[in-house]
């Protein structure tokens, strides 16, 4: 596989996880919606307006819109619609900068990942040039006979 390849997979692999979690969470912000719509029609418990627009923010706010629009939930508490509309919008450009940011910097990526493949084989190329060096052992001054201590 080419060094660009893999760059484009790396990306393409964060790109999908990213996605699938984006995919969870505005799963998760429908799901929180249809069930609070179903307890309002009950006359029960009630989700507090906080913790849906957490969800939303947190990466459902695509699907707490869709549940908004679908199920006529929570369309005439405009504290609630604005804010809503403000994170979703807010999503909405931070994902396509961070887009904008990846793809320009892909071919960075790549030189960089070039040039430390370069210097690690010219590290590589002059260690195996370097002349490895035998441990130093002292040589006996002439005349002295050295002993071998074969145990005790």
């Amino acid at each position: 596989m080419a060094p660009h390849e893999t760059v484009g997979t790396e990306w393409i692999a964060g790109a999908l996880g990213l996605a699938a979690l984006l995919a969870l969470m505005n799963l998760a912000g429908f799901a929180a919606m249809a069930q609070d719509k179903r307890r309002a029609e009950r006359g029960l418990w009630r989700w507090p307006e906080r913790r849906l627009l957490r969800i939303a923010f947190w990466g459902g706010g695509l699907g707490t819109v869709l549940a908004q629009r679908h199920l006529r939930h929570k369309t005439r508490k405009q504290p609630f619609a604005r804010h809503l509309k403000m994170i979703v919008w807010t999503q909405a450009v931070l994902v396509l900068a961070l887009t904008l940011a990846l793809a320009s910097q892909a071919h960075l990526r790549l030189q960089a990942k070039q040039a430390l493949g370069a210097v690690a084989m010219a590290v590589a190329g002059v260690a195996e040039a370097w002349p490895v060096a035998e441990p130093a052992v002292p040589e006996p001054a002439p005349g002295n006979a050295v002993k071998i201590n074969r145990g005790l």
